[in-house]
């Protein structure tokens, strides 16, 4: 096929899928396709330089029409901001400059900007040329003030995406004016107090998955605030309440939500260096552990007393194989954590270590996991020790699929393969499968629609 006899609208969608960079090459090649690829390189922008936005909006402002009203991505950092390149700090050009092409931008759909306090102080026309965006869906304001949030409900736009970080911590979070159309909500940097809730405290009913950093709060506070929660991410964090000790009082109230879809979380809250105690209480159908440095065998005993209170159906985690202690540890593993199904192991291996049997697979013997993956963490991509698939479904009669790494093999390094389990008992045997089926598996097993009656070849 000749890519240059297909129609402008053909051209069009095929050019979408390009990245601005890959258009700006294409645009190159051909004098028919130079104006379609230029559109889309015009669709999205990245600033990380001083002074470089002053020149950028200039730019766009030059073609109205052709440039800045095909603008639907951008990115503006807080060096790009500044003549020194300062976090906190903006300089009137670049606010001002900024002010114009914002106000001319009329399709714009993400945008990020660093030093939005600082902006908004420099040059008033800022927050009302964003409050204009009718068709914002993804706003990120950096170094953001609680002052500055009192004017969210003046968006025009219905943006499902908010990320805000706040510069001066702490920011107290009952004084941010909630914004119902957002769904999606990621908060770095602020508090909430440890009195007791108030009823005058905001309500954001729509936010679904809601993400903290470098918080500090109760989870009475969280469940308040934010009581339909389906998806918690959690960085670093305090959050005082409650501790898996706390459930065995059963006349206490709601200490979390009933159930979440997903949960992340750092391993900050297991071991020595942190509070010991998972602050998530309640069934989670996946939980995602493959944070770094949560294989450290201190941890083990804090994660699986947290299992108890936050029994997942879908389970990744990262692992370190360290010999005795691993075998025992599974076997705990399969006591405590009864609704695991699903099971993604991004496994560790020591550069001191030796040769791995990884006997400890052994300790999932009478688990119910029905998908197993095991991927080898960045650090271990150098192993040659193998695992034998069809072994493996012999010795867990109840996995169906299984996942294993190109064990040493320098030209796959980060691949992986799938399998299928086939018959029964010692006759059970492995049949390869495309790896778009057993992802499709896991993937599924990960969803809050999963069903465990129901027959995974189908999936």
């Amino acid at each position: 096929m000749i890519l240059l006899a297909l129609n402008d609208d053909v051209l069009t969608n095929i050019v979408f899928f390009l990245s601005c960079r890959d258009a700006l090459s294409l645009s190159a090649t051909a004098r028919h396709i130079h104006y379609i690829a230029k559109r889309r390189v015009h669709t999205s922008a990245e600033l990380h330089f001083p002074m470089q936005t002053p020149r950028f909006c200039a730019y766009m402002l030059d073609d109205v029409l052709d440039r800045a009203q095909r603008l639907q991505t951008l990115t503006v950092t807080s060096k790009a901001l500044s003549v020194d390149g300062g976090a906190f700090s903006a300089d009137s050009s670049s606010a001002d400059a900024l002010a114009d092409l914002l106000e001319q931008t009329t399709n714009l759909r993400t945008l990020s900007l660093g030093c939005a306090s600082a902006l908004m102080k420099l040059d008033e026309r800022i927050w009302p040329a964003i409050a204009d965006l009718r068709t914002l869906e993804d706003l990120t304001l950096d170094d953001m003030t609680t002052e500055s949030t009192r004017l969210l409900p003046t968006l025009k736009g219905q943006p499902h995406r908010l990320r805000m970080r706040f510069a001066h911590y702490p920011s107290v979070v009952p004084d941010i004016k909630p914004l119902h159309s957002v769904w999606n909500l990621e908060l770095e940097g602020i508090t909430m107090l440890r009195d007791p809730v108030k009823s005058t405290w905001p309500v954001w009913p729509n936010v679904r998955r809601l993400g903290l950093e470098n918080t500090s709060v109760t989870m009475s506070a969280l469940l308040h605030t934010f009581p339909n929660v389906r998806s918690f991410v959690l960085g670093r964090a305090s959050i005082t309440e409650p501790h898996w000790k706390l459930l065995e009082n059963k006349d206490s109230q709601l200490t979390c939500w009933p159930d979440l879809d997903y949960v992340y979380g750092l391993p900050y809250y297991f071991g020595n260096f942190g509070t010991g105690d998972w602050p998530v209480c309640c069934p989670v159908q996946w939980l995602n552990l493959t944070a770094a440095s949560w294989e450290k065998p201190q941890h083990r005993q804090p994660f699986l007393r947290a299992m108890n209170v936050l029994p997942p159906t879908a389970l990744s985690f990262r692992f370190q194989d360290v010999g005795t202690t691993s075998y025992s540890f599974f076997v705990d593993l399969v006591q405590t954590a009864t609704r695991l199904r699903g099971l993604e192991i991004v496994l560790v291996i020591p550069a001191n270590h030796g040769a791995s049997d990884f006997q400890w697979l052994e300790g999932l013997m009478l688990s119910r996991i029905v998908c197993l993956k095991i991927t080898l963490d960045r650090s271990s991509w150098n192993c040659t020790q193998t695992i034998d698939p069809q072994k493996l479904v012999r010795t867990l009669s109840s996995v169906q699929y299984v996942s294993l790494p190109y064990f040493g093999d320098a030209n796959r390094l980060g691949e992986h393969r799938w399998w299928k389990a086939v018959g029964r008992g010692i006759e059970r045997t492995v049949a390869r499968v495309p790896n778009r089926r057993g992802d499709r598996v896991l993937e599924y097993m990960r969803e809050p629609a999963y069903d465990p009656a129901t027959n995974l070849d189908g999936v």
